[in-house]
């Protein structure tokens, strides 16, 4: 498991599938209220840079669909209703 510490989003090297476990591993533990408060206090701050973590991966690969979208000229269904 991640130290806090070493938990920023400029040094997290995992594919969102491993962030995205170890996010709920996170969850499920707080869930459990077997944690005293600076416990509870650091998987919370270690859930919420995770939880930032995914959505710049998804945000990503959003963008990286556009892109490929507009670049083969497909409308998104989204278009399709406008």
């Amino acid at each position: 498991m991640m130290k806090n510490s070493e938990l920023d989003l400029s040094n997290i090297d995992l594919t969102y599938e491993e962030a995205l476990e170890i996010l709920e591993e996170t969850i499920n533990s707080l869930e459990t209220n077997e944690h005293s408060l600076d416990e509870a206090l650091n998987k919370f701050e270690q859930g919420q840079i995770l939880a930032t973590y995914c959505l710049k991966l998804l945000t990503e690969a959003e963008l990286k669909i556009r892109s490929i979208m507009e670049e083969h000229k497909i409308s998104s269904p989204e278009e399709d209703y406008f």
